[in-house]
Formats: structure tokens, sequence, C-alpha cells
């Protein structure tokens, strides 16, 4: 598979501790995000526009699932508890790993795959 078929930015929702964020730039992935204070569907419009995953904190999400086609949205709400590199290793490795048909349009619970890469 070639590197055009995974992702290498991600749009983090304002709820993602920006500290993680740090980390996964640290990694070579791209960080994208919103103005503060958007609506769930503002946030997963901008991801849509800029072609990328969202990850997030906020369960709210796989309601919107249905609302838009979408490049993914990974959705860990205990991230902020966890060991930071654990979960931006975590992101790094998803987005090596999964090719981007299959992160398209689902919802990924992130704390699934801790300890799988």
């Amino acid at each position: 598979m070639g590197k055009d078929e995974f992702f290498s930015e991600v749009v983090l929702d304002e709820d993602v501790p920006i500290q993680i964020g740090y980390k996964l730039e640290g990694r070579d992935i791209e960080i994208l995000s919103h103005e503060s204070s958007a609506s769930d569907k503002e946030v997963l419009s901008f991801a849509v526009e800029s072609e990328a995953p969202l990850l997030t904190k906020d369960e709210d999400f796989r309601e919107r699932n249905e609302e838009f086609e979408h490049f993914g949205i990974l959705i860990d709400n205990q991230m902020h508890l966890r060991d930071w590199n654990l979960v931006a290793d975590t992101i790094e490795k998803i987005l090596e790993n999964i090719p981007k048909e299959d992160l398209r349009d689902n919802v990924w619970r992130v704390s699934d795959y801790y300890g799988v890469f």
C-alpha cells in the first residue's frame, strides 16, 4: 500500500488535551483544529472539509456519524486519564495501519486498540 492510502493528519476536537496534539505532532502527524467553541456539527464539517479523521472525547459524535460522509471519527472519552504517549502512539498506529477507505464513514473506539499494534 502506498503512503497516500493512509492519513497523516487528524482534526482535534476542542476537548482533546493539547498535550496529546503536541505528542502527535512529534510523531509527524499534522494537527488541524477548528476554532474553539464550535458546535459538534461545525467541527465535523471542518474535518470533512479538511479530508481528515476527527479525534474526540465526545461520545455524541456517534450520533453525528450518520449526518455526514466523513473521513473517520476516533473516540476515546477517557484519553485525558491515560498516558498521553500511549494515546499518541495508538493514534499513530491506527493512522499507519488502517487505510483511509476503512476509516472513512466509520466510528472507531480508540481504547479497543491500546496494546494491539
